[in-house]
């Protein structure tokens, strides 16, 4: 009966990817289709004066600051607006300017502003809460510039807050140089350290539940004090929902909960797995759901622990994570140095501690009387980890472009040779080396 009941979960497999291909697409197009009927509704090519809603936090993006927005009445659907660096532009403002709006490339994207002059109306259309954490994490990066100079409290904010707003120009070359910028930027990356970290930190302490139960409300917490935005949201359901196996022991549930995850996305928005922020998250993500035990049995780890604060889950975790994502960063990045290893792994062991200093000094302030002297010593031990993390982005920066990947490299068949041999690698390693 054995054989027979094999074949026909075979047989059930064989129709099912067939019609599943089928119904995707004829749902993506479906999808694609709404999308342009959508289009229809806005003055596309030519100059128009248009009225606008901030719907996301704006980030800096080149020269540009990049703001999602709403259009008002008598216009309606998302556009992507992109400012002068320096706008003084919130999430919430209601902006009146006027471009030409550009159509889209590729399904999934929307039309694209480039005023040259914007005037803000009106303030406060977002929601309360979101502004209200938007407004603390700002505060948080004051109280960071207080007590350390420019590069360490802007580096200090986006490892414990998350993103480069605080950072100039410089830095932020530095960072995209030495491949370090996933871990100021990426909420997946982020998100799955506090996970690792916490889950180190409280395994001797509290009984599975209760730590379960800690670590999510870290996550949830984290996200609202980062400002609730999208891709933190979609981040921290898809690591969390991965990693849910994983805390609870049960080894085979984190990749069945990053596939359901993914998918639920897609079917809710089927033009994201054509977008690179939700590749390189779900590449991110599955590297450490599928390749850190791997990785552990490969080095013979596993048997050892963490290390001294948690250095060897730290190397895992930044490993695994960076993995995946090589041929998706040498497409979209337009190149990929191999620095990002070692740069990384460095870079990834000082974070934990960095971040509790962090918290630490963000929550100095609310010390009455000492609020200064223990700022003021929280931040010079800060200061230490910061200088050395300064130093190794600025140094491997330095070299990245001797390790660049050749372009004869950026091809699909390389690509499909480079996922083949990383499935080979977390098969053979799937299982303890070690006694």
């Amino acid at each position: 009966m054995r054989p027979i009941f094999h074949s026909r979960i075979r047989l059930v497999f064989a129709f099912a990817f067939p019609v599943g291909l089928l119904v995707g697409s004829l749902y993506y197009y479906l999808v694609a289709g709404l999308h342009a009927g959508a289009l229809t509704r806005m003055p596309l090519g030519k100059s128009t004066m248009l009225s606008a809603v901030i719907t996301d936090e704006p980030s800096e993006v080149k020269k540009y600051l990049m703001m999602p927005a709403s259009l008002e009445t008598p216009f309606s659907g998302a556009i992507t607006i992109f400012a002068s660096q320096g706008s003084d532009i919130r999430y919430g403002d209601v902006i009146k300017f006027e471009a030409v709006l550009e159509p889209p490339r590729t399904v999934g994207d929307t039309p694209a502003a480039f005023p040259k002059k914007i005037s803000v109306v009106a303030t406060g259309r977002g929601a309360l809460w979101r502004e209200a954490a938007i407004a603390f994490s700002e505060e948080i990066a004051k109280k960071f510039l207080a007590f350390l100079p420019g590069d360490a409290a802007a580096l200090l904010f986006g490892e414990t807050i998350g993103g480069t707003r605080e950072m100039n120009i410089d830095l932020k070359t530095n960072l995209a140089a030495s491949g370090t910028s996933y871990v100021v930027s990426m909420y997946g990356y982020k998100i799955s350290l506090i996970i690792f970290s916490l889950e180190a930190l409280l395994a001797e302490i509290l009984e599975r539940r209760i730590r379960f139960a800690v670590i999510i409300a870290a996550v949830f917490i984290f996200v609202l004090v980062v400002g609730g935005s999208l891709s933190a949201v979609r981040a921290a359901i898809m690591v969390v929902f991965t990693m849910i196996g994983k805390l609870l022991g049960r080894t085979s549930e984190p990749h069945n909960a990053l596939a359901l995850t993914a998918v639920g996305m897609a079917l809710f928005d089927p033009t994201l797995p054509s977008q690179a922020a939700f590749e390189l998250t779900i590449l991110s993500v599955a590297g450490m759901a599928y390749l850190a035990t791997p990785l552990k049995n490969f080095f013979r780890w596993g048997a050892y622990g963490a290390g001294f604060l948690g250095w060897r889950e730290a190397v895992i975790v930044a490993i695994a994570s960076l993995l995946p994502i090589i041929p998706i960063a040498a497409v979209v990045f337009g190149d990929f140095s191999l620095v990002s290893f070692p740069s990384n792994i460095l870079i990834a062991i000082a974070i934990p501690p960095a971040a509790l200093f962090g918290i630490a000094l963000a929550s100095a302030g609310s010390i009455p009387f000492f609020a200064g002297y223990v700022g003021f010593f929280i931040a010079k031990l800060a200061f230490i980890l910061l200088s050395y993390q300064l130093f190794v982005i600025n140094i491997f920066a330095a070299i990245a472009p001797c390790f660049l990947l050749p372009p004869q490299l950026n091809s699909m068949v390389v690509f499909a040779g480079y996922y083949i041999a990383l499935l080979w690698f977390a098969y053979r390693y799937r299982a303890r080396t070690f006694n």
